[in-house]
C-alpha cells in the first residue's frame, strides 16, 4: 500500500500558504498599525505547523497499522463551511461597494442568523459594539481610514 498523508498534512500546507500571504501583505501597513496583523499572521503559521505535525503523527500511525489515513471532510458538514465561506466573499466585495461599516452591519446578523443565534438583542448588541470597537481601535485610535 502507499503510504498516503493525513489529511491535516494538507489543510496545514494550505494554513502556512495563507499566513504567508497574510504576512507578506500585513508587512505593508505602517509600523504600528502592522503590529496586530503581524502577531495573527504569526500565530496562525504556528497553528498550521501544529496542524502538520499532528497530522504527520496521525499518517505514521495508519502506517504502522498498515490501512489507510481515515478522511476526515464529508460533505454534510463541509457545505456549511463553504456556505459560510461564500457569505465572507460577498461581505469582501460589498465593502468596496457599500464601505466597512454599513458592509459589517448587514453581514454581522446575517451570519449570526446562519449560525442559528436567534436572540435579536444578542444580534443587535453583538453588531453595536463590534462596529464601536472596530471604529474605536483603528479609526480613532490608530487612524486608519476603513474602505
Amino acid at each position: 500500500m502507499k503510504n498516503k498523508l493525513h489529511i491535516d498534512v494538507y489543510a496545514g500546507i494550505v494554513m502556512i500558504a495563507f499566513a504567508a500571504w497574510w504576512i507578506l501583505e500585513a508587512s505593508k501597513f505602517p509600523v504600528v498599525p502592522r503590529r496586530f496583523p503581524m502577531f495573527v499572521g504569526i500565530a496562525f503559521a504556528l497553528v498550521a505547523v501544529l496542524i502538520i505535525i499532528g497530522g504527520i503523527k496521525k499518517s505514521k500511525a495508519s502506517w504502522t497499522a498498515n490501512e489507510e489515513p481515515k478522511a476526515v471532510i464529508q460533505w454534510s458538514g463541509f457545505k456549511y463551511t463553504l456556505i459560510g465561506f461564500a457569505g465572507i466573499v460577498l461581505y469582501a466585495v460589498a465593502i468596496n461597494y457599500i464601505h466597512f461599516f454599513p458592509a459589517t452591519l448587514i453581514f454581522v446578523p446575517l451570519m449570526m442568523l446562519f449560525l442559528r443565534v436567534r436572540k435579536w438583542h444578542q444580534i443587535v448588541l453583538t453588531d453595536l459594539i463590534l462596529n464601536g470597537l472596530i471604529w474605536l481601535i483603528f479609526v480613532y485610535e490608530l487612524k486608519i481610514t476603513l474602505p
